[in-house]
């Protein structure tokens, strides 16, 4: 294998979050598992008289989606930005609420996602996806198995960069 290339194992992956512009902390999602990240983008082609060929392509609508299982969580919603998914006032720093209001304020988050093989930057990926919105907080209760909340959020931003965790 070349030096440049690394495989990744999904159990050395990392999610931080934090409410939008906030510092990202693995305070709030301590187990996650089945993270997935789908960078997405609607095309418009162009054709035209005179030929089957398409003559040029833009994209438009990007869509940064995350998804994720978290099994194991800060539970004091007055303290998990998460919680604020169903607050009334949105996830304004400082102010965290709890309660589902009549408002058509969104809650919006940052997420770095980590992919390790060592403390080397060299050998890291580092994911961060700006301004996320979670569509629900769902809680998935199956018998003989454990809680798990399953997370689809929409980005508006990623960057991809060699960074480790450290």
């Amino acid at each position: 294998m070349a030096a440049n290339q690394k495989a990744y194992f999904g159990n050395r992956a990392v999610i931080l979050l934090c409410a939008a512009g906030g510092t990202p902390s693995e305070d709030f999602v301590l187990v996650a598992k089945d993270i997935k990240i789908e960078p997405s983008f609607e095309y418009s082609p162009l054709y035209g008289t005179g030929s089957i060929l398409r003559k040029d392509v833009a994209r438009h609508t990007a869509d940064m989606k995350v998804s994720f299982t978290v099994h194991k969580i800060e539970i004091v919603p007055a303290t998990n930005p998460l919680f604020t998914i169903i607050s009334s006032d949105g996830a304004t720093a400082g102010t965290l609420s709890t309660t589902n209001g009549d408002t058509s304020d969104v809650a919006l988050f940052d997420a770095v996602i980590y992919l390790d093989t060592d403390a080397s930057a060299a050998n890291s990926l580092k994911y961060d996806i700006g301004d996320i919105y979670f569509e629900s907080f769902p809680a998935s209760m199956s018998d003989t198995d454990w809680v798990g909340f399953e997370f689809t959020g929409h980005g508006t931003t990623m960057a991809i960069t060699n960074e480790a965790n450290v």
